[in-house]
């Protein structure tokens, strides 16, 4: 009765050592670069190039539109009369 208690634990130690080697490389084929990109390699991406000069930047902007206040004043003189010179 021991010794075929031993055989069945024997052999299931066995088996999970054969599964743990069959994934093992599973694994390390996992890793190889062409099975990564399924065989597939992308075309090389487009790029522009200029030359590299010295320059100065003018930060301009022209717009169209309208604008409007987010608040009104109304402005007075203290005193009553008319500007004739400055």
């Amino acid at each position: 009765m021991r010794k075929k208690i031993m055989i069945r634990r024997l052999s299931i130690i066995y088996l999970l050592l054969e599964l743990a080697a069959i994934g093992f490389v599973f694994l390390l084929n996992g890793c190889d670069e062409q099975q990564q990109h399924g065989g597939f390699t992308p075309p090389p991406m487009p790029v522009e190039v200029a030359r590299v000069g010295v320059g100065s930047v003018v930060d301009r902007f022209t717009a169209v539109g309208s604008i409007e206040a987010g608040e009104a004043i109304t402005v007075t003189s203290e005193i009553d009369g008319i500007v004739v010179d400055l």
